[in-house]
């Protein structure tokens, strides 16, 4: 059979044509190729990254072991291109293993513990900004513990003031009834000694009251009971007790007038000088080949740093 020039064309034409729709069809099955294998590398990269975080997190609450309130620690930085450390790492870094955990590959790594404030100021805050929870329960995390002091303190607390409100201007039901319990403890003359707020903190009082106290406030001596308390002002108190640790309790339901709950109470801490925050702050943040995750957890203090004179 014989084809004719013009036949020749047609064939020609439809050859180039299906062998640039299988070259079309091998581009797109290179770049899903491409998009899968790059998802698959930056997926294992996070999931690496994120047990990156776990082991250092694991690293710092051995260096949170035997230290005081308000241990601060960084922020570190560490850097590894292709698994080898950068010279100007922190020795924190050769301590956790970063070379191990970079596994050759790019890893760069920023920690730090946080519990109180630095630097110089007038006005120290907990929390730093806004407001934190304060919840209604038995158990030792419903016990808000903030120590007036920390690791590093070489001044006194002289000026403090508690603020308390009810969050999203709900209002609370009247009510006379005790809501919060308000104890300082610590060492006087090496001895246990505790003070409870003698003002009765009610519903109808922190509505109408929001700051609960402050240095000027009566406390009553719980060590002192001979037919009745001795009661001394916060800032006297404050002169002399050792470790002084601050324990706010919320002691009953919060009621509204329609009678249901309101789930907190927002409270804000300031002093003159810095204190420790309630809790050691650890943050983590790990990058492995461009691809990051960020981990930011809250650590209680052991128990034998605020061992509580009073249950």
């Amino acid at each position: 059979m014989k084809f004719s020039n013009k036949s020749k064309g047609v064939i020609s034409i439809v050859a180039l044509i299906i062998f640039s729709l299988l070259m079309l069809f091998a581009l797109i099955i290179n770049s899903i190729v491409y998009d899968t294998y790059q998802i698959i590398k930056n997926t294992n990269n996070f999931f690496t990254a994120r047990d990156v975080t776990s082991s250092v997190f694991e690293y710092l609450k051995t260096e949170i072991e035997g230290k005081s309130a308000g241990f601060n620690l960084g922020p570190i930085t560490c850097s590894y291109e292709a698994g080898v450390a950068d010279e100007a790492n922190d020795g924190k870094c050769s301590d956790l293993k970063g070379d191990q955990l970079a596994a050759a590959k790019d890893l760069y790594l920023e920690f730090y513990i946080e519990a109180r404030h630095d630097g110089d100021g007038q006005t120290y805050t907990i929390p730093k900004e806004n407001w934190n929870k304060l919840f209604f329960g038995n158990s030792l995390i419903d016990n808000l513990e903030i120590p007036l002091y920390h690791e590093d303190a070489d001044t006194t607390v002289e000026d403090i003031e508690l603020n308390i409100q009810v969050p999203d201007n709900q209002e609370l039901k009247d009510d006379d009834q005790q809501l919060l319990d308000i104890v300082l403890f610590g060492k006087c003359e090496n001895k246990d000694c505790s003070y409870k707020l003698q003002e009765l903190i009610s519903a109808t009082y922190i509505e109408d009251n929001p700051k609960i106290f402050n240095q000027d406030s009566d406390f009553l001596d719980l060590h002192s009971y001979d037919g009745d308390y001795d009661k001394e002002s916060l800032g006297s108190i404050l002169d002399t007790i050792e470790e002084p640790v601050l324990k706010i309790r919320l002691i009953n339901q919060l009621i509204k007038e329609d009678g249901s709950l309101i789930d907190y109470l927002e409270y804000q801490l300031k002093t003159n000088a810095p204190i420790s925050y309630p809790s050691y702050q650890i943050y983590i943040k790990a990058t492995v080949e461009d691809n990051t995750f960020i981990r930011k957890e809250e650590v209680d203090y052991p128990r034998n740093i605020l061992d509580s004179a009073i249950n």
